[in-house]
């Protein structure tokens, strides 16, 4: 999920997600709606709420958060064991 205080200028494509190895964006969910949008386009703006449904191995979860985090600059350094 998209957290607050992320920069409204920012879309999909921020997130570099199909650079992510092991992760598939699959679908969004944007706030406040129970449908989903299957296979967003890079331009769709992140809000937070927005959830993102994605098919990932363990790595690829990691990679994802990190990217989110990096693109909303709210993740914490993930500690690597």
């Amino acid at each position: 999920m998209i957290p607050e205080g992320v920069d409204r200028d920012r879309t999909l494509e921020s997130l570099r997600v199909h650079d992510v190895p092991g992760a598939l964006l699959l679908a969004v969910r944007h706030p406040g709606q129970d449908s989903f949008t299957f296979k967003p386009g890079g331009e769709t703006p992140l809000e937070p709420g927005l959830t993102l449904i994605v098919m990932a191995d363990a790595d690829g979860h990691e990679r994802l958060k990190r990217s989110v985090g990096r693109a909303t600059g709210q993740y914490p350094p993930v500690r690597d064991s």
